[in-house]
């Protein structure tokens, strides 16, 4: 789906190594909006395409590839444990990139109109301020791809825990792909030579967090739940002075 950001990709990155957009989480478990109450779709006017996470009551931080379109083109649906029904429909009014289409540099911030009403469905997330420990279990929450292969997403939002492993694995993982490694501004996370369990298309931008703190943002990986290939995630610790001060927050 969506060729426009494929075709895009196509020109920095081999057929088989992704952006998570479009999908469902692989090897998790269904869950609720209140379990997860920081976790946003970010929409078109007729489809999720992306994850995101509320950061404050006008800001939600997402993964920089997933702001293609226009602000006036992007929706954010909050509250809601369903793909495309229920919750609040937001307007964007502004986006901020790192650096767009830059491995490594994958974070955004979008401003919402109107502001997020705080209850048991719609909360923010704190933002680490240091990178999470190694062996360090993080919960991962989307509406992505079931399996690699599938083209729908899941309309009930899902959940999978993931490790925190050492940079070094991803670096050795993906030495001979587009990404040639991994930044020290990214998360290394997943079941190296086991896999099962992963982010997908269409988580994209969504969060990975430990207790209650956001340590990572889905970025990429080459197919879904490989086991030669962990999820890359953005680390939040790194951006988190430049996330704040694009959402003029004050943790």
């Amino acid at each position: 789906m969506l060729l426009a950001f494929l075709s895009l990709f196509i020109i920095f990155a081999n057929a088989s190594l992704q952006r998570r957009f479009g999908g469902r989480i692989v090897g998790g478990t269904d869950t609720n909006i209140e379990d997860h109450p920081y976790q946003v779709s970010v929409q078109t006017a007729t489809t999720h395409f992306c994850g995101g996470s509320i950061i404050s009551n006008r800001h939600v931080l997402t993964a920089a590839h997933c702001v293609y379109f226009a602000p006036s083109e992007i929706f954010i649906r909050s509250g809601t444990t369903y793909r495309m029904k229920g919750g609040q429909i937001h307007n964007v009014v502004k986006s901020v990139t790192q650096k767009r289409w830059k491995f490594g540099q994958d974070v955004a911030v979008l401003t919402v109109d109107p502001p997020f009403d705080f209850d048991k469905t719609r909360m923010p997330i704190r933002l680490a301020a240091e990178r999470p420990a190694i062996g360090t279990m993080g919960n991962v929450t989307g509406w992505g791809r079931l399996k690699e292969e599938q083209t729908e997403g899941s309309k009930h939002l899902q959940l999978v825990q993931v490790p925190i492993l050492e940079n070094d694995i991803c670096t050795e993982a993906y030495k001979n792909t587009a990404v040639g490694g991994i930044a020290d501004t990214e998360l290394c996370a997943g079941y190296i030579g086991i896999g099962g369990k992963d982010s997908c298309q269409g988580d994209s931008g969504g969060p990975l967090v430990i207790g209650n703190v956001q340590v990572g943002i889905i970025s990429l990986g080459k197919g879904c739940a490989d086991p030669k290939y962990p999820g890359i995630y953005i680390d939040v610790a790194y951006f988190k002075k430049w996330i704040e001060e694009q959402a003029y927050l004050n943790f």
